[in-house]
């Protein structure tokens, strides 16, 4: 097969013929390369080891805006019981609290073993009720005079021993 070169070439022009090239000088083709065909891709390579850390960048402003706030943590313990006692009953063994109400109601904290002083008063007339059963003796005293006097010992569980003349625990049960 005949090679065909361009019969008015320019200086620098260049032919390709097969895997042959040629680049015209002015007085002659002169052969500048070999033209050769690309294979296919090879496999990837594999891949190098991890680069040095960088320097750590400048601190942001600390006047600028606060991030989000995080999640909630999970709830803590719950905190001791306490057994509240009726003259030495049990009338419960996992008390939350305890609300005195009334007149003569004082309560006083002494190094976490609290004190509540309920003073009886004269009650008022009315209707007189059946007699109930005798109960076991007690300590002596008469209606409508004297003190209550609740005392929480600190321990855990608290203990709460009431004796006294009846009154409205608030609710306790």
């Amino acid at each position: 097969m005949a090679i065909n070169f361009p019969s008015s070439p320019s200086i620098g022009d260049t032919y390709t013929f097969g895997t042959y090239s040629w680049v015209w000088t002015g007085d002659f083709w002169r052969a500048s390369t070999v033209a050769e065909y690309t294979g296919a891709t090879g496999a990837a390579g594999s891949v190098g080891a991890t680069g040095l850390t960088g320097a750590t960048g400048a601190q942001g402003d600390p006047g600028g805006a606060t991030g989000a706030t995080g999640a909630t943590g999970p709830a803590g313990a719950t905190g001791p019981s306490m057994q509240v006692y009726d003259e030495g009953t049990l009338l419960n063994s996992n008390a939350l609290s305890l609300n005195f109400v009334g007149n003569g109601v004082v309560a006083t904290d002494s190094g976490g073993a609290i004190t509540v002083t309920i003073t009886s008063g004269g009650g008022g007339s009315g209707t007189a009720g059946a007699t109930g059963a005798t109960g076991p003796a007690g300590v002596p005293g008469s209606p409508g005079s004297g003190n209550l006097t609740v005392l929480f010992d600190g321990g855990s569980p608290s203990t709460v021993l009431v004796a006294g003349p009846a009154f409205d625990c608030g609710g306790v049960s």
